[in-house]
């Protein structure tokens, strides 16, 4: 029997401190090793950290709400085998492992993925699922991982599956291991699971695998059909520089929900206890404020063109791509095209002087239970207007279930929103920092207009941009407005595809 030392895992290179949200076990709980031990919430991302070995929780050491540096300790086990006494970066089961992540908008991938659960799953990156036109990567975990080389199969596999590969003589390169995760990726259910069915396999203790089929890609169901996924109003989450420290709450309580407010019996006001997200969102709205000189304009689009051409092409779409055709990655492929003709709309402001952003990653605002999240599509200028299409749905999917890894939420260089699927038909969003601009596509409304002496019904919408001052002025961003406008109204002229 040994005392192990559970601490806060960094999870990104520029994580620097995490707020523990849900203690999974309490003290004296028996819990078995990468069994889900604690969620922590960072403001890149939330994930749950499994447990390092097998033993039993026996103190708590930092309670639900609070902030902690990462490395400090939260948590001790007494273990049923002989362990270091502390489990710290790098080493045990992605408890305090550190994920190698390139700063935003770096050209590089991540050595390791972070989903739902720390360690738990690896997810394949946005290219690999542009380059399997939106489909799995393969039949199994295996099938992606054949023949690949020690540097793949890390980049591929989480800590926790490669660690029990290795414990039981399994190679990740050759073996048929049906994967069930997000992209039909290896989890740690699945890898046990496997264990067990091999001669001698002691993974029959372990718990049953989920062998439900890996979600398709579904258009959220409560947004409205006409107008796409629903992004909301306002700023967005997952900035790509670390948010300032935040100071902890002066009582260690759990973070209450909006709808359990605290209030003394009688009182006029309610006070609600910030949930971490809330509390992060909050701390990066107020410093993009503080930060950038925001500017407003708006222009004026008749998307009629596209409402016809979506109008004749969305049942085939559906039945090749198994997912409904928006008007939002039209929207995205217009901002996308005409970024090339205004490089200084994908830039940002460092250390006194404009730097040019070579990469184009759309940052899409995705509205979730907890708050608000912002996953990137990567390399959007190399996509089609139905690769845009698969990428939102499937980042969309990931986020409301908790499976986007770290990499799905860095290296935005200007983010799109869509207030409009609320019935919005004008906002004022906030900035992403540390990006340069920031674009809405509004609510699309049939109007009366006049064209040439006669009153006709055009289907139109308002397009907001808030920019940084610094960056841009008016006139550019007047004239990238008015490039973007023009692609939408001219589609369909000039035998546009889908792909």
């Amino acid at each position: 029997m040994a005392d192990v030392t559970v601490v806060m895992p960094q999870l990104g290179e520029t994580v620097t401190e995490g707020v523990v949200g849900t203690w999974l076990k309490k003290p004296g709980d028996k819990v078995e090793k990468y069994e889900s031990l604690v969620e922590v919430i960072t403001d890149k991302v939330t994930a749950e950290v499994p447990a390092p070995v097998s033993g039993v929780l026996k103190e708590i050491l930092v309670q639900e709400g609070e902030t902690v540096k990462v490395n400090t300790s939260i948590a001790t086990m007494t273990s049923d085998v002989a362990e270091p006494a502390t489990v710290g970066a790098g080493e045990s089961a992605g408890v305090g492992t550190s994920v190698e992540l390139p700063p935003a908008a770096a050209d590089s991938s991540p050595s390791e993925s972070v989903s739902g659960k720390a360690g738990y799953e690896a997810t394949a990156p946005m290219d690999d699922v542009e380059k399997s036109d939106g489909k799995s990567n393969g039949q199994s975990g295996a099938a992606t991982a054949q023949l690949l080389d020690e540097k793949e199969v890390n980049r591929r596999y989480a800590p926790a599956v490669r660690r029990i590969a290795q414990e039981h003589n399994i190679d990740l390169r050759t073996a048929q291991i049906p994967g069930t995760g997000g992209n039909a990726r290896v989890t740690k259910e699945d890898i046990l699971a496997y264990v067990a069915t091999q001669p001698g396999g002691t993974g029959a203790a372990a718990p049953p695998p989920k062998l439900a089929e890996p979600p398709k890609p579904t258009a959220p169901p409560a947004q409205p059909a006409e107008q796409g996924l629903a992004f909301p109003m306002g700023g967005s989450l997952a900035p790509s520089t670390p948010a300032p420290a935040a100071a902890p709450p002066p009582q260690p309580t759990a973070p209450a929900s909006p709808s359990q407010p605290l209030a003394a019996a009688g009182a006029s006001e309610t006070p609600v206890p910030l949930t971490p997200m809330r509390k992060a969102i909050a701390e990066h709205m107020v410093r993009s404020v503080q930060t950038s000189p925001h500017a407003w304009t708006l222009v004026e689009i008749d998307m009629t063109n596209i409402w016809k051409y979506r109008a004749a092409h969305k049942e085939e779409f559906k039945q090749r791509e198994g997912i409904e055709l928006t008007f939002f990655p039209f929207f995205c492929k217009a901002v996308v095209d005409s970024l090339h003709q205004y490089p200084y709309m994908n830039a940002t402001w460092r250390d006194g002087q404009v730097v040019l952003l070579n990469q184009i990653n759309i940052g899409v605002a995705v509205d979730i239970p907890d708050g608000l999240i912002v996953p990137v599509i990567k390399g959007a200028d190399g996509l089609s207007i139905a690769g845009i299409a698969r990428n939102v749905v499937d980042l969309a999917s990931r986020a409301r279930t908790n499976k986007l890894k770290l990499d799905d939420i860095q290296g935005g260089t200007i983010t799109v929103n869509n207030p409009g699927a609320f019935g919005s038909i004008m906002s004022m969003p906030i900035i992403n920092q540390p990006q340069a601009a920031i674009i809405t596509m509004e609510q699309i409304v049939p109007r009366a207009l006049v064209i040439d002496g006669m009153i006709a019904i055009r289907y139109m919408m308002y397009s907001c941009l808030s920019f940084d001052h610094r960056i841009l002025d008016g006139g550019v961003a007047g004239r990238f407005l008015q490039t973007v406008k023009k692609w939408l109204e001219g589609y369909g002229s000039a035998g546009n595809s889908l792909y």
